[in-house]
């Protein structure tokens, strides 16, 4: 069984997998970067970037 939890995506940290989606394409944080203009950018190990707003709540595999 798969154990999920939510939280902040400015509270991940590297090599946690993270999804927006519940049980759904889980993939494994790099790095995490809050710049307060922007958002938070998150850089994946498979080289894919992606941008959230601050405060987002995202799935994290436990």
């Amino acid at each position: 069984m798969i154990k999920h939890d939510r939280i902040k995506i400015q509270f991940v940290r590297p090599e946690q997998k993270i999804s927006t989606q519940p049980l759904r394409n889980y993939r494994e944080v790099r790095l995490v970067t809050l710049i307060k203009v922007e958002g938070v950018r998150v850089d994946y190990f498979d080289g894919g970037i992606e941008w959230f707003r601050e405060n987002t709540l995202v799935y994290v595999l436990k």
